[in-house]
């Protein structure tokens, strides 16, 4: 039994290298074998074309030869990464890579350059999954570029947004982050070759070094540096150290302002959490406003996802309009005469988010820290000029969350929820100010007071009711010109259906459903053969078309006994583990065949596949409304085969 089984694995593993040639990656190899490497690759195009990238490996690779280095290099271009078939398609993506990273498996320590497209001026990407590449690899890539006079493009606050999940992820980043694989990714249409060829040199020294994941660069021009993260503890514990100090030297002057003090800390005591429940409760009304917009100019809430940035708008400052009415409610509320507490309170709390934030992640401390030494300036001086300036600088601490929000709005979305938690609670301290340096304005009598925060909350009801009519006039452009619109027919038992498949909730649109005539083996054909092997059942399934194929889908089911064990191609199972489901890539080569192996006592299995292309055998174009005569078209052929399986003598 034990021989048996192992017989089936050598075979099935024997298949499955056979399946991964059939990728077509392309691997080179330079250099001596050692156990670290540097890994050199880029993805062909979404029709496995050749890519601006893709031409530069090659030259590196010409370079390389002339010149080998002294270590392991691998260049690796990628096939069947990409698909340009719409999500509802399932296709099998990243084939290339994932068959790339069982190769960079078998070194010890490994580091990835990833190419890809892009602006002519080469932008650089540290990471993904919450996780950024090790400061010697972002350092060592910063420095050749840099060297060979190619200034890259790097927001340093990305390192920060890249740990919470606000930026848009490359998926092929993702994988090696998965796969605990150190990868950097460098997007530019310009040639950089120059500067990677030098590159295993410089990195060869520090592959093995500690990966931090909490460091934080600071790029001005030719230059960047990197704080690391042992050098961010020593500085918040200086720093507190120093707060604590002073707290515990802290005096009120007088004991006459000693015990107003404490009478002033005991009257505003309750505000932090006044105001961060009035916060979250301003950032809900504002994210059920938005969704009720959308729902009512799409017939869903799902409608944000046609227009993310502008949604986001709306929310944001509808969150926005709601908090300054608030503040403004709250100063006609009699308060103490000193603002002093007000200031007092918003810089401890400024030191507290220290904590909090960088237990929700440590890159955030530093963001907390300087808001913190801004905040302890302002409380501590009662000019009103330097606390504006200081507001100012508190305020601007959020600008890269806000601008990544709008940048990165689908991502944003998806955790909302979070997100109004986050800003609710952060902006609690610059409530607190604001309420201060609102009172301090002493020279200018109330009624100018309130005619300021009237042109404030004008300013930004404007913003409200302009990006709410925005909403309006691109909805029902979206909805008019049928934009994103992908028109999808599905022939199955003879009867053609028709949907419009969309992101963007439109109004219902039916198609009368047609009955062809035309035989659909003329389309599809499948073939099953069986034949039993020792203990197992070996079939081969077999799917030809004469049309071009874009997506291929296979259910394999039998009903008295498991039909696939193991297969040549990756598969899924569903029922329960009763129907293995396999999928192709993106245009896959055709036939498409399939042999696995199942129960030997199956008698019978059901082969239901479905077939994606983009040929239309029916002239249905000539049948569509004006508005799509040009939109995307992909026909969905479902064929079902039951075969029967002649048992044959032991």
């Amino acid at each position: 039994m034990r021989q048996t089984k192992f017989f089936f694995t050598c075979l099935f593993m024997f298949f499955f290298h056979t399946a991964f040639f059939a990728i077509e990656n392309t691997i080179l190899y330079f250099g001596p074998k050692t156990e670290n490497a540097i890994v050199f690759t880029a993805s062909l195009g979404t029709n496995n074309t050749e890519t601006s990238a893709v031409k530069q490996l090659y030259t590196l690779s010409q370079q390389f030869e002339k010149t080998p280095p002294s270590l392991s290099v691998i260049i690796a271009i990628t096939a069947n990464d990409r698909s340009p078939l719409p999500d509802f398609v399932p296709v099998n993506t990243l084939e290339g890579t994932k068959s790339l990273i069982r190769i960079i498996a078998r070194y010890k320590n490994p580091a990835v350059i990833l190419l890809d497209t892009g602006t002519v001026r080469p932008q650089i990407e540290s990471g993904a999954n919450g996780i950024v590449c090790p400061p010697w690899l972002f350092q060592s890539v910063y420095t050749q570029l840099v060297r060979s006079s190619i200034v890259p493009r790097y927001k340093d606050f990305d390192t920060i947004l890249r740990r919470l999940h606000w930026l848009i992820d490359d998926p092929r980043l993702q994988l090696y982050t998965e796969n605990n694989i150190p990868a950097i990714k460098i997007k530019t249409e310009a040639s950089i070759v120059s500067a990677l060829i030098s590159l295993p040199e410089t990195i060869k020294d520090t592959l093995a070094n500690d990966r931090d994941k909490h460091y934080l660069t600071l790029s001005f021009g030719k230059h960047c540096v990197i704080f690391p993260e042992k050098h961010l503890i020593i500085l918040i514990a200086i720093v507190i150290a120093v707060f604590l100090f002073i707290f515990i030297m802290f005096s009120f002057l007088s004991e006459h302002k000693h015990d107003r003090h404490i009478k002033d800390l005991i009257r505003t005591s309750y505000l932090p959490l006044y105001y961060f429940l009035a916060n979250m409760l301003c950032f809900f009304i504002a994210l059920k406003y938005t969704e009720l917009l959308f729902y009512f100019q799409f017939g869903a809430k799902s409608g944000i996802e046609a227009l993310p940035a502008l949604s986001f708008f709306v929310y944001f400052s509808s969150a926005l309009l709601l908090i300054a009415m608030n503040v403004f409610v709250h100063n006609i509320i009699p308060m103490p005469s000193s603002t002093f507490m007000y200031g007092y309170i918003g810089s401890s709390l400024s030191l507290i988010n220290i904590f909090i934030f960088s237990a929700l992640n440590f890159s955030l401390s530093i963001i907390f820290l300087a808001f913190y030494l801004i905040s302890f300036i302002s409380y501590r001086n009662i000019r009103i000029p330097i606390q504006a300036v200081c507001f100012l600088l508190m305020l601007s601490m959020f600008f890269p969350f806000i601008t990544s929000a709008f940048q990165n709005s689908t991502v944003i979305w998806k955790r909302m929820v979070f997100h109004s938690v986050f800003f609710s609670f952060a902006l609690i301290p610059l409530n607190l100010f604001g309420i201060r340096l609102f009172f301090n304005l002493y020279p200018i009598a109330i009624r100018k007071k309130r005619l300021l925060f009237r042109i404030y909350l004008a300013l930004i009801g404007a913003a409200v009711l302009v990006s709410s009519t925005f909403v309006f006039i691109f909805s029902h452009r979206l909805k008019a010109n049928h934009e994103n619109t992908i028109i999808c027919q599905t022939l199955e038992n003879g009867v053609l259906t028709t949907e419009l498949k969309t992101s963007i909730p439109l109004s219902e649109k039916t198609f009368q459903p047609m009955t062809i005539s035309d035989d659909i083996n003329h389309f599809v054909s499948v073939s099953i053969s069986s034949h039993n092997y020792l203990e197992r059942r070996i079939s081969t399934v077999t799917v030809a078309s004469l049309l071009p194929t874009e997506a291929v889908e296979l259910n394999i089911y039998s009903e008295d006994g498991l039909a696939v064990y193991e297969a040549d191609r990756a598969f899924t199972r569903s029922d329960k583990g009763e129907t293995a489901r396999f999928i192709s890539v993106a245009a896959p080569s055709m036939p498409f065949v399939v042999q696995f192996s199942g129960d030997k006592d199956i008698t019978k299995i059901r082969v239901s596949v479905s077939l994606w292309t983009k040929a239309d055998p029916f002239q249905t174009k000539k049948m569509r409304d004006s508005i799509l005569q040009n939109a995307p078209y992909l026909l969905k052929i479902v064929k079902t085969e039951d075969a029967v399986l002649i048992k044959e003598p032991t």
